[in-house]
């Protein structure tokens, strides 16, 4: 039977409850300005669809917007984002892709708001769109976007799905419908139909789709028979049987093919006249199986449709079928439908020849890859990869399809997947040159610098032999990632260091400047002596100058990290402060927070060294928490570990958080056998007094010396045990750890964004180790000095007290007792155990008297800011970010074109032009930086705590050095005791702690 015309649409049955919460989010989300998360999910057929739509209508009514989008399976990454894509959408390749997809589907949501974002099929999403649906909310603060997404909870893809369910504002669980609403379904399905409603809700379970089905079968004559609720297929058998074979096989085919097939490739791949595939595609419209897609096309109305009706062939003949379209795509002879014709070849064996099958795949990928549309590539090299798994391929093809995956996979910022496939292909051992050198560049890229690992070193080594000498970018990333191994294998240091300096110069002979920083960045990697340091330096410059020019933050932020650690290394304390606000601004018009960690990790070194232990603690755990959702979380709490034992040796105050990190670190370090790693253990248990343990891991850090003095961070790695010897006495590692460390004594040891000591106090604590009394104390003297010339007096002290004993405990016992303030004529005079002082009353002795009278308990910045002279402050609230996204892409924009400006200028000639771009530039650089906070966060706008917190934190500190000017021991305690942030409060070590009694006379 053939209908003549659409079914009549049932139209809307229950789901009353689901509806009213759902339009409640709708109106609150415009109330308040929000993006709410809302998740329906359900089983298939159960009405998600629906639902969606009857929403959407809703917020039609409510003045929204609508915009949809939906995935689908085994498509590439970010494929389940196409429909929420801003025009011009073309996010940067590698580890920021991701940063940059999100902001811009974020910006393109924003454009359109209010609006309903839909996404559907969120099961099959692949892992990029799934990673950027997750953080969407939280991109879009103070838009008024709701999301609804909804999913499948019976296919493989639910572990995404439970990804959201726990930040989703609303979760929505569809359920089959009851007695009453199969029953209202079903009529309205099949009007005139004589309903048995109670049997029809016990067989379909009240799912709507398969009530729907089944009341069209009992229209018919077929009766409820069909099936039960577990095998609905049988009953959308039945719905195809009665087609006819001649046009179920038509449909079939439309099941079997890609998306988009034209009616003249099925006519072909059938040997079929079109216009009788017409007719039969005809039939499924009049039928509601088939739909016409938006902008051309037939698809069917569900996947379960699609699957019934490709199941009407046998398994066999679903295979040849598939070689037929195949062969018809071929015949189309463009890009898109060679790839669909490559990934049937590959669905359709065992049927026709394996190798053809993964040569065309491989041909089809590297197509899409030259198109530039890496999801799709990867996307099809996995199903290749999958497919010939199981049924064999050449293992050259094999290793090519990991490499082109691999690299995919890389330029889409999916790093993780893109070093299991770089290694599979390693695995395979190609024999071809180029492509052996291909995937062994990808996978060193995943080796970690701070292990020993000679084995990555000779397989690049050989890889290079055998490749073409000719200068290309492959040989120069080569040649690079040798050099970069070569950090982790003293051995091969100075070979390592001669094929980076050749990436180097074959680089700039190729006039590639992204290929040139990279060269930089794996030439000088890790400086092992003070010479190299000083051309690190020059190397950073030049990378600054690269990314500016190329309009690339990622790449120009790597020059200023560099600049920053080279400049505080050697105590150049404005030169690292104008790094740091560069990298702040930087890091904030990055998509990547990778970048905004490293500046606030950064940001913390200059805080502990300021003095503020409370705050400089704040802004590392602030950082952390940001951290954790895309770093590592043993690399994490390595990083932590690292920092905070160095802080609580320079403060010599305990960390009651600072156990706990180094456990953590222990267990890590059981898997890792890395020098850095003993070297860092060492100083965290130091800092934990326990002196015995800090021994035995620097023994065995010493043991790796030659890794340790060539690795990353070997100066701070170095300098870290050599704190450690000194403090337990252990005069074999000084004997050992003093001439590596010698060339270094006038810098000031910066690493993993943390400080230690001088490099010249460590020598002065080594020196007495020995006997050389003489030249420790010219070492400690320079120790000092450097100290001083950035200007850290908590640092000016720990050198002084380290120059004064061979051997100093790390947090000294203080005497306890009272001390008592009192208010006299010419000023307020403290009274201690660590000595007495009479001070000049100013606002912020007043406000350091209020911290120590409140003996521990918090007091507010907003409350000191009005305590004293002076009127209060007022209260006002953030009123956001000085920087939106959209902001921040058009201020990148907008430095790119400047820096190309300038350079045209200077090109023409014309220096007048130049300059005014270079002040624009400055300009705007100015007002970025007034816009940037710590790390290159969001600097809000109108925040009255925020002032108080740094006009009283500076204030206080004032006041503690005037106290300190008469009574230095006093000071000291003040200083490491007093807590100053949006809190303050008097928090001594226990041993120190004192009783305050203030009396205003």
């Amino acid at each position: 039977m053939t209908a003549t015309g659409p079914r009549p649409d049932p139209g809307f049955v229950g789901r009353t409850e689901e509806v009213a919460r759902l339009s409640a989010a709708l109106e609150l989300a415009l109330e308040s300005s929000s993006a709410p998360l809302c998740l329906v999910v359900g089983e298939a057929g159960i009405g998600k669809s629906r639902l969606t739509a009857r929403v959407a209508a809703h917020a039609r009514e409510l003045g929204l917007d609508v915009g949809w989008t939906e995935a689908e399976e085994g498509a590439g990454p970010f494929s389940a984002l196409a429909g929420l894509r801003a025009r011009g959408d073309d996010a940067r390749s590698g580890d920021d892709a991701r940063w940059d997809r999100l902001e811009a589907v974020a910006a393109a949501i924003a454009a359109r708001a209010p609006v309903l974002v839909a996404i559907e099929d969120f099961h099959w999403a692949d892992d990029s769109s799934a990673w950027v649906v997750e953080r969407l909310g939280r991109q879009l603060q103070g838009v008024t976007a709701p999301l609804l997404v909804t999913a499948r909870s019976d296919e493989p893809g639910t572990t995404k799905v439970a990804g959201l369910l726990a930040s989703a504002d609303h979760v929505v669980r569809l359920r089959g419908m009851t007695l009453e609403e199969t029953t209202r379904l079903a009529e309205l399905t099949a009007p005139g139909t004589d309903v048995d409603g109670a049997r029809l809700w016990e067989r379909t379970g009240g799912v709507p789709l398969f009530v729907r089905e089944a009341a069209v079968l009992a229209e018919e004559g077929g009766g409820p028979e069909g099936g039960t609720p577990s095998l609905a297929t049988e009953v959308l058998r039945r719905r195809f049987e009665r087609l006819g074979p001649e046009t179920a096989r038509v449909l079939a085919a439309l099941a079997l093919a890609p998306g988009a097939t034209s009616l003249l490739v099925l006519a072909r791949a059938l040997d079929r006249p079109v216009d009788a595939v017409a007719a039969a595609i005809d039939v499924g419209r009049a039928e509601e199986l088939v739909v016409d897609e938006h902008g051309g096309g037939i698809r069917f109305r569900h996947a379960l449709l699609a699957e019934a009706s490709a199941d009407q062939l046998p398994p066999a003949e679903q295979r040849e079928l598939r070689l037929h379209l195949a062969t018809a795509l071929e015949l189309e002879g463009d890009d898109p439908a060679l790839s669909r014709a490559a990934e049937l070849r590959l669905r359709a064996l065992p049927a026709g020849d394996v190798d053809a099958a993964a040569t065309a795949a491989l041909e089809a990928v590297v197509v899409l890859r030259a198109a530039g549309d890496d999801s799709a590539a990867s996307a099809l090299a996995q199903t290749a990869v999958e497919v010939l798994t199981t049924y064999g391929a050449a293992a050259e093809v094999m290793a090519a399809l990991h490499v082109e995956r691999g690299e995919s996979l890389f330029e889409l910022g999916d790093a993780a997947s893109a070093g299991i496939a770089f290694a599979a292909a390693v695995e395979l051992a190609p024999g071809d040159p180029t492509l052996r050198a291909r995937a062994e560049t990808g996978a060193a890229w995943f080796a970690n610098p701070l292990v020993p690992d000679t084995a990555t070193f000779d397989r690049l080594a050989a890889a290079a032999a055998a490749l073409d000498p000719a200068d290309s970018a492959l040989r120069v990333r080569l040649l690079g990632r040798l050099s970069a191994a070569s950090i982790s294998h003293p051995a091969a240091r100075e070979q390592g260091r001669r094929h980076g300096e050749e990436a180097v110069a074959m680089a700039r002979r190729l006039r590639d400047p992204a290929l040139l920083s990279q060269a930089l960045a794996d030439l000088h990697l890790a400086p092992a002596t003070p010479e190299e340091s000083v051309v690190r330096e020059r190397a950073a410059d030049e990378i600054v100058t690269l990314g500016e020019r190329l309009g690339r933050p990622e790449v120009a932020l790597l020059g200023y990290e560099w600049q920053f650690g080279e400049r505080l290394a050697r105590a150049d304390l404005p030169g690292a402060q104008d790094a740091l606000a560069r990298l702040e601004l930087y890091a904030r018009l990055s998509s990547s927070p990778r970048w905004r960690f490293a500046a606030g990790l950064r940001r913390a070194t200059m805080v502990c060294l300021s003095g503020d232990r409370e705050r400089c603690l704040e802004v590392l755990e602030s950082e952390f928490e940001n951290a954790g959702q895309w770093i590592h979380p043993e690399e994490l709490i390595g990083i932590g570990m690292t920092f905070r034992a160095a802080t609580a040796f320079i403060y010599g105050i305990p960390d009651p958080v600072l156990a706990d990190r180094v456990i953590a670190n222990q267990d890590a370090a059981d898997l890792l056998a890395a020098p850095f790693v003993q070297a860092s253990l060492a100083l965290g248990v130091l800092a934990l007094a326990d002196h015995e343990a800090a021994r035995v891991h620097l023994g065995l850090a010493v043991a790796g010396l030659d890794v340790l003095a060539t690795g990353l961070e070997s100066v701070f790695a170095l300098n870290a045990c050599g704190v450690v010897a000194g403090v337990t006495g252990d005069v074999a590692a000084a004997r050992a750890l003093r001439p590596r460390l010698e060339p270094f004594a006038d810098r000031l040891s910066s690493g993993s964004g943390s400080v230690v000591v001088p490099v010249a106090t460590t020598i002065g604590l080594l020196s007495d180790l020995e006997g050389d009394h003489d030249a420790a104390v010219r070492y400690h003297e320079r120790g000092v000095a450097i100290a001083e010339r950035v200007q850290s007096a908590v640092l000016a002290d720990r050198c002084r007290e380290l120059a004064g004993r061979t051997a100093p405990s790390v947090a000294a016992a203080i005497p306890t007792g009272r001390g008592a303030i009192t208010r006299q004529e010419d000023g307020w005079s403290f009274s201690s155990p660590f000595g007495t002082a009479l001070v000049e009353e100013s606002r912020g002795l007043l406000q350091l008297v209020e911290v120590l009278r409140a003996n521990g308990r918090e007091v507010t910045a907003l409350d000191l800011a009005g305590s004293g002279s002076g009127p209060a402050v007022a209260v006002q609230h953030d009123l956001g970010p000085a920087l939106d996204s959209r902001a921040k892409r058009e201020y990148r924009a907008r430095i790119a074109d400047l820096r190309e400006e300038i350079d045209d200028a200077e090109d023409m000639n014309d220096p007048d032009r130049a300059s005014r771009a270079r002040w624009e530039l400055d300009t705007l650089l100015e007002e970025l930086g007034r816009a940037v906070g710590l790390g290159g966060r969001d600097r809000p706008q109108g925040a009255t705590d925020e002032r108080a917190r740094v006009n009283v934190t500076r204030s206080i500190k004032r006041a503690i050095s005037a106290v300190g000017a008469v009574a230095p021991e006093l000071g000291a305690h003040l200083e490491a005791s007093v807590r100053t942030g949006r809190q303050c409060r008097y928090q001594p070590d226990p041993a120190a702690a004192l009783t305050w009694e203030v009396t205003a006379s």
